[in-house]
């Protein structure tokens, strides 16, 4: 499995609901929550069971991504993670 997002050790989180998104390597991955920064240009996900933090799109990314959805964060989480 080879990951390319850049990865930040979180913020502890609590009182969560998390989504669950299975890859194609059959690896489980829940998704805690997700921040849009327009200000840092990113968008993060924070994952359970994780020491990390993945971000999903920043700079040139962030603005070529513009209004993303649920299923852009689920396909992007998945060629993460392919």
């Amino acid at each position: 499995m080879s990951i390319q997002g850049k990865f930040i050790k979180p913020t502890p989180m609590s009182g969560y609901s998390a989504t669950t998104i299975t890859v194609n390597s059959g690896t489980t991955i829940q998704i805690i929550s997700i921040m849009d920064n327009p200000t840092n240009k990113t968008v993060t996900a924070y994952l359970v069971g994780k020491p990390y933090k993945i971000v999903l799109w920043e700079g040139t990314a962030y603005d070529n991504i513009g209004q993303w959805t649920d299923i852009n964060v689920k396909d992007r989480i998945i060629q993460l993670f392919n």
